[in-house]
């Protein structure tokens, strides 16, 4: 039941996602205002004099524009600076394609990263996890891929380990009994997500995203018993970004994820009446690329 609303979830947020960019592609269709700057200037980070200065621009430089707040205008910066968009004095810059009335959508720039990833999960079957090795929880750790787009849409596709030894369950009937033999549990979760990263604040870049995935459990018992199974998940994910330079940024996610069917059949599992073997997971993201 819950991984069903969590699979509603995310196909509802995939094609909200998707419907934004189209009509963001919709609107880069349209002319974009620009400027030439006329004599070198500084670009920063907020539309007043004392902003912290992203870089600065030689006079020929073509910029497109934003936005306006008072002398100040928005630009999308060189690739060089260390974030997509700043502000530069209108006394420094000729208009060569007026701004309409509304501001224009702001633009931000394409990017091809890398990242790892250390995380604590809380496991939706809690009953079970806790007869096997003792904690409802644990720690997850992985990497992967992102691509972002100039519309602020991303595809991201992520990798993650959980590895603990727990003990063999023996149930009997409803009664469950603990034995001493050790148990290796490997969970491998794979994600494929797409989401929307342009909710952006003065320091930092939130991120909205859903998908699928694949979840494969293993266990190996010191007595030679194996046990083996893989089933399709989907999640939502949220997340903080901050940029540190330009490679480098963290992050801080949530991500709530369901993976029904995977348990359940037979064992402790099946006593307790669980069969989602996914949770919620808070995680900590290093990000290397632009």
């Amino acid at each position: 039941m819950i991984g069903g609303r969590v699979m509603r979830l995310a196909l509802v947020t995939v094609a909200a996602i998707l419907s934004f960019v189209v009509m963001s592609a919709a609107a880069a269709a349209q002319t974009t205002p620009r400027l030439r700057v006329v004599v070198r200037t500084p670009i920063v980070d907020a539309p007043r004099g004392d902003g912290f200065v992203l870089g600065v621009v030689d006079a020929g430089s073509e910029l497109e524009v934003y936005g306006r707040r008072g002398r100040w205008l928005e630009v999308r910066t060189p690739t060089t600076f260390p974030q997509g968009r700043g502000w530069i004095e209108s006394s420094a810059i000729q208009m060569l394609v007026a701004l309409p009335g509304p501001p224009a959508p702001p633009k931000g720039k394409r990017m091809m990263r890398a990242f790892g990833t250390v995380g604590a999960t809380l496991f939706t079957a809690k009953e079970s996890t806790e007869a096997i090795f003792g904690s409802s929880s644990g720690l997850m750790f992985g990497g992967g891929a992102q691509f972002v787009f100039p519309s602020g849409a991303f595809v991201m596709a992520g990798y993650e380990q959980f590895e603990k030894t727990g003990t063999r369950v023996l149930v009997s009937g409803s009664q469950v009994f603990t034995l001493p033999i050790d148990t290796d549990i490997r969970i491998t979760p794979l994600h494929f997500t797409l989401g929307y990263r342009d909710f952006k604040t003065r320091v930092a870049q939130a991120y909205l995203g859903a998908g699928a995935g694949w979840v494969q459990l293993r266990e190996r018992a010191a007595d030679g018993a194996t046990f083996s199974k893989s089933h399709v998940s989907g999640h939502v994910i949220g997340g903080v970004e901050r940029q540190l330079g330009s490679f480098f940024a963290v992050a801080g996610e949530i991500q709530w994820t369901g993976v029904p069917g995977i348990i359940g059949e037979s064992g402790v599992s099946a006593v307790v009446g669980e069969d989602d073997l996914g949770g919620t997971t808070f995680r900590a993201k290093i990000i290397i690329g632009r």
